[in-house]
């Protein structure tokens, strides 16, 4: 068996697992123009999801000392409207152009009207293993491409040649500053970027790299096996080998169901996951979703559905796992034997162990609670809600150093994610630290402004800081 990763980040953190890892680069797949309409503006840009959210803030305020000191200069964002409110409130009035989140396709054809694109990444482990396909977007659009220095744009952006790599926001300013003062600087590595790319990193060119190194992994013994009966193939095309795994009927049924579901129609749903089940019988997504639904919606009926996906993919480990949270309340023993014979049996698996924590804190049993949530961190050392259950059984034990750094790495590892903001929020403000604990509450904001808790905590940080000032 051999893993295949995407940068050098992800191999040297996971090569461990498994010495045959080999890095396929991402390649592009369709150039974009290097045309720009010429109206006299600079438009600095940046798209992504609320997971960026940490790494953006730290540039937000480089960015509006730079346009406020260039009245030409506009700035473009994509982004949900969280992050569009963070970034509205610090840039100029009047000079901010939002877009909301949209396909791959609208995404492509923001970037087509921006000049200089941003990628700032924080320096931790997550975000060293990510890829390049930031510098890769971007100059294949012909955008400068202004990144942070980190792991994945080292191997492929030539510094002041193909586009800039910066550490610190002071060093991001002077590198704006130098941009939008030398359009001919700008026009010169938008060109270069553009090039490396399109002669480079074409995916159309690389397909071949990746079919010979698999070939290669075969036996000298290897035989090909027979084509499996009842596929519904397609020939891609009159000249060519290739074939197409069109959609099954059962397939096609049970994407209607989950689409059907995610408007609220549990009932249509449902008869749509039944007759993906009647349509290809030994099909076990069908069942996997019909046992979903039921957990989701309060069911009796989850537990027997998950064992019909079970008996057709006795691998099925999230079918395995949510039989066993159906179990937690009426059946706490049998979930924990249930958690227990998925940890023996896949010891890499983080959901299992955390549950396992989840379960035990539940119960109070503190003590091998821990050892679980240690044991999920272990595994997957980005699992937020281990780190999360830790600050918790600290904080109910009184120790609060180890209670803040549970809460502080659950709220590191996921931005996006309110109750971790809002339980490092709590406990700054246990420890009085009311700037911390202000800030905190901002990015629980952010992430849920309607978080049920939040307001609490602000009134408090106010009372405080009005107690003090009257002191």
């Amino acid at each position: 068996m051999t893993v295949q990763v995407t940068g050098p980040g992800l191999a040297a953190r996971f090569d461990f697992l498994n010495p045959r890892t080999i890095i396929f680069a991402n390649q592009i797949e369709n150039m974009g123009s290097l045309a720009r309409l010429d109206n006299g503006r600079i438009t600095i840009g940046w798209a992504g999801s609320s997971g960026h959210l940490r790494d953006v803030e730290g540039i937000i305020g480089i960015v509006a000392q730079v346009m406020q000191r260039h009245p030409h200069v506009d700035f473009a964002l994509m982004a949900d409207e969280g992050i569009y409110r963070l970034w509205a409130t610090a840039l100029p009035a009047g000079r901010i152009h939002y877009t909301p989140p949209g396909t791959l396709a609208a995404y492509l054809d923001f970037l087509q009207t921006i000049d200089i694109g941003l990628a700032p990444l924080l320096d931790n482990p997550y975000n060293h293993c990510r890829s390049d396909v930031k510098f890769l977007e971007y100059a294949s659009r012909g955008v400068v491409p202004v990144l942070s220095r980190i792991t994945p744009y080292l191997d492929s952006v030539q510094p002041g040649e193909t586009g800039f790599l910066y550490e610190s926001p002071q060093e991001l300013g002077l590198v704006l500053t130098r941009l939008i003062a030398d359009a001919g600087l700008r026009d010169r590595i938008r060109k270069a970027a553009f090039t490396y790319v399109n002669e480079h990193r074409r995916e159309d060119r690389h397909a071949d790299e990746r079919l010979t190194f698999y070939e290669s992994l075969l036996g000298k013994n290897a035989a090909r096996g027979d084509m499996p009966p009842n596929l519904p193939l397609r020939r891609r095309g009159n000249k060519t080998a290739g074939i197409e795994l069109t959609p099954s009927r059962a397939e096609t049924l049970l994407l209607e169901g989950i689409v059907t579901e995610s408007k609220g129609f549990q009932k249509d749903a449902r008869k749509a996951y039944r007759q993906a089940a009647t349509e290809d019988p030994g099909y076990y997504l069908p069942w996997f979703w019909l046992g979903y639904s039921s957990l989701r919606h309060g069911r009796t009926d989850a537990c027997q559905y998950f064992d019909e996906a079970i008996k057709r993919n006795p691998n099925a480990l999230r079918a395995r796992l949510l039989k066993a949270k159906c179990r937690e309340e009426r059946e706490p023993e049998r979930a924990i034997e249930d958690f227990l014979a998925m940890t023996n049996r896949w010891p890499e698996y983080t959901p299992a162990a955390q549950a396992m924590g989840e379960l035990l804190e539940k119960h109070g049993v503190y003590d091998e609670a821990l050892h679980w949530y240690n044991h999920a961190l272990k595994i997957n050392p980005f699992c937020g809600p281990a780190a999360l259950g830790m600050g918790r059984i600290y904080a109910s034990r009184g120790d609060d150093h180890q209670a803040g750094q549970g809460f502080g790495a659950a709220a590191d590892l996921a931005p996006p994610w309110a109750e971790a903001q809002y339980a490092m929020a709590r406990w700054c403000l246990s420890q009085n630290d009311l700037n911390a604990a202000a800030e905190y509450c901002r990015r629980t904001i952010l992430a849920d402004a309607a978080h049920p808790g939040i307001g609490t905590v602000i009134a408090e940080i106010e009372k405080r800081r009005m107690s003090m000032r009257n002191l």
